[in-house]
């Protein structure tokens, strides 16, 4: 959500978790960026300060974030060299820093990145059960329809495109859907994956954005019946039975 720049909907979910979770101090170094991004400089001091004062062990991406909040601070003081000195210490190959700079791009344009997209670098779809999405290893949670999230599943297991023609056959029950009803789908899915891009029309088809890394989990052979779980569409079924092994039923 703070990559997409729903802040509100961040400070929501974070003060949340801290709620249910008041012994997760890793959640702190979160709260501390989220405070920045909002303008909120105090809270971002108070979250460093717990983090300090409590001496938490801190996993890789919760470290680099309070180096972040660190940095940012030390730049909004005018202390540019500060902040530089301390975004030397970031490894930018991994993922969270990337999501960083996205969050806070006059931080990072101080040591010459430039602006990048606010759209994720990396989306998996796990099809194991329901379908659930991690955008950057972030769990979704927005609610997505039940058609939006059929036709995400199938893109991303025919090689993130289709023709139309496939994709009305193949979603809904007994006969597929119109092409109106597709075209809805289609805004629906880019609505909760984010941004327009996500969901491109292509020639007789749609397409997921080709600048992100799609990554498709599906069910071990042993569980194809819980392949989408809770679709009934078409499609859905025939992947279903196209990949039962009767050998592993039991007796």
């Amino acid at each position: 959500m703070r990559l997409l720049n729903e802040l509100d909907d961040a400070m929501v979910a974070l003060t949340r978790a801290l709620n249910e979770y008041e012994d997760v101090l890793d959640l702190h170094a979160d709260f501390a960026v989220a405070r920045l991004q909002c303008d909120d400089d105090r809270g971002a001091l108070e979250s460093l300060r717990v983090l300090e004062d409590s001496r938490a062990d801190l996993k890789s991406a919760e470290r680099d974030r309070v180096t972040v909040a660190r940095a940012e601070l030390r730049r909004r003081s005018g202390d540019f060299a500060g902040a530089m000195a301390l975004l030397s210490t970031l490894d930018e190959g991994r993922l969270w820093v990337l999501e960083e700079q996205v969050c806070f791009p006059d931080l990072f344009k101080l040591v010459g990145v430039p602006r990048r997209s606010l759209h994720p670098m990396r989306v998996r779809v796990n099809l194991d059960g329901g379908v659930r999405v991690f955008m950057n290893e972030h769990l979704e949670v927005k609610k997505c329809t039940p058609r939006a999230a059929s036709l995400l599943a199938f893109m991303v297991c025919h090689g993130n495109a289709a023709r139309d023609e496939a994709l009305m056959d193949g979603l809904g029950e007994d006969g597929g859907v119109s092409k109106k009803q597709l075209y809805n789908a289609a805004d629906d899915l880019r609505d909760f994956l984010g941004w327009r891009e996500a969901v491109q029309r292509q020639s007789n088809g749609f397409g997921l954005d080709s600048a992100v890394q799609w990554l498709v989990e599906l069910p071990s052979t042993e569980r194809t019946e819980r392949f989408c779980d809770g679709s009934s569409d078409d499609w859905v079924r025939r992947w279903r039975m196209a990949h039962f092994d009767p050998t592993l039923t039991p007796v």
